[in-house]
């Protein structure tokens, strides 16, 4: 007879997207103990599909050997995803855990010249997996903390750009079991992070929302986002008001969740 353990272990292996929305639901204790009594590949699994904010926090507060295990068993492009987005000090404590030979990977994965598109990029966007449900999604953008505005990037399991959605689709849609590849639009034009910021980024080309371009690696992967005005700034002057730049940003975002937590509560009436 299977043990308790290994029946969970078979259940995420074999529907990890299922155990996935199941572990983002729970309370953070109950992810940590989770986190700490299943193998690292397991949990790997899970950190990898589930929101990179909520793994970087966890990864924050597991016990360091846990950490460093689960660290070791991550794909190097999702672990750089998820330390992307993290404070300089717990970055680096989350590195020291690595195995050395990966170290280097992940360095190189974070770090871009100064006069590159992804010496500025906005990483603490938010993001939804095309997998989700028109329902799951709507959860996630009540509870989201990161920079929100009119149009949100859609990300496969590799974190690679599917598309975007609109936030006033994802509101209309009448069927909540909807997938939102269903109704996201196809992927704007992407900025490649190691792009030199003196070349002509934008002419002919648009953008739903010019305050967050999509910025992704050579394989695609979605590493954040760029305001235009930002890139016009260093263009021009050769300096960046980045601060105050991410400040606005976090500004308007706060902004439009207060707008759509109203909406969505008119229409939960």
């Amino acid at each position: 007879m299977q043990s308790e353990d290994k029946l969970l272990e078979n259940f995420v292996i074999n529907h990890t997207r299922e155990a996935v929305g199941l572990v983002e639901k729970s309370t953070e204790d109950e992810i940590i103990r989770l986190a700490v009594q299943l193998p690292a590949h397991i949990t790997s699994r899970l950190f990898s599909l589930m929101d990179v904010f909520q793994s970087g926090h966890l990864l924050k507060k597991l016990d360091v050997e846990t950490a460093s295990k689960i660290m070791n068993a991550l794909p190097v492009n999702i672990a750089a995803a998820i330390l992307r987005p993290m404070d300089q000090e717990s970055r680096e404590r989350l590195l020291q855990t690595t195995d050395s030979d990966k170290i280097m990977e992940m360095r190189s994965a974070l770090s871009f010249p100064k006069d590159t598109i992804g010496a500025y990029i906005d990483p603490a966007i938010f993001t939804l997996n095309h997998h989700l449900m028109a329902s799951e999604a709507l959860e996630r953008v009540k509870t989201c903390t990161q920079s929100l505005g009119n149009y949100v990037p859609v990300l496969d399991n590799e974190r690679i750009l599917k598309g975007y959605l609109s936030m006033q689709d994802l509101i209309a849609t009448s069927d909540s079991r909807t997938r939102v590849a269903a109704i996201m639009k196809p992927p704007p034009p992407s900025l490649l992070a190691d792009t030199r910021i003196s070349e002509n980024l934008l002419e002919g080309r648009s953008w739903p929302d010019s305050s967050q371009i999509p910025v992704v690696d050579s394989q695609g992967q979605f590493l954040g986002a760029i305001n235009s005005a930002l890139i016009l700034e260093i263009k021009t002057t050769g300096k960046s008001s980045l601060r105050q730049a991410w400040k606005a940003s976090g500004a308007l975002a706060e902004l439009y969740q207060i707008g759509l937590t109203s909406l969505f509560r008119s229409t939960d009436e």
